[in-house]
């Protein structure tokens, strides 16, 4: 179990890491994006869940229209990533900030150990969620990542073990004293 850097500046610790869960031996970025490319695994877990798919959010689009959906999407948010890590760390570059927000809409005050989440920038329907801890105004560490099928998190089982894993972070984040970016440096 621990933290393991994606993109960081070596000077400040700024940037993203990725959460490794005990029992994995890849991080939980890896993980997510392995998963969402594989269709094999897509498919299953859309026929797995098609009474979800009922929902209005999913306009009456098809089982094959949604899961054509999901590929572009891990392409666009791997992009995302990486146009930010080639903007690199100075004073003119885009913040972690302004790619993840609080994951609850209501919760407007940015603080330490803030759960957060990303998802594509475009498109009316966004399936794909990457749930993060807030380290600081540049320090993200993702803990997971879910197909959205409902409106709440509570209401599916796996978006509901999400939510269970951001604490589990939070607190591991806690009681290995990580406050700001300077601790998370020091794991480099």
């Amino acid at each position: 179990m621990g933290i393991v850097p994606i993109f960081v500046d070596d000077n400040t610790g700024e940037g993203l890491y990725s959460f490794v869960y005990d029992g994995n031996l890849e991080p939980e970025y890896d993980r997510i994006m392995n998963l969402w490319s594989n269709v094999q695994y897509v498919s299953e877990y859309f026929l797995n869940n098609l009474k979800y798919l009922k929902d209005p959010f999913f306009d009456g689009q098809s089982l094959d229209s949604l899961i054509s959906l999901i590929y572009p999407e891990v392409l666009e948010l791997d992009d995302m990533f990486q146009d930010y890590n080639e903007a690199g760390f100075g004073q003119f570059a885009k913040t972690l900030q302004q790619i993840f927000r609080p994951l609850f809409d209501d919760d407007y005050r940015l603080s330490i150990y803030q759960s957060a989440k990303t998802s594509v920038q475009r498109g009316r329907i966004k399936l794909l969620r990457i749930y993060a801890i807030r380290m600081g105004p540049n320090a993200y560490v993702i803990t997971g990542g879910s197909i959205k099928l409902t409106k709440k998190m509570q209401d599916h089982p796996d978006s509901n073990k999400e939510l269970e894993k951001l604490e589990f972070v939070r607190r591991y984040l806690k009681s290995n004293n990580f406050l700001i970016e300077d601790d998370l440096k020091d794991i480099l």
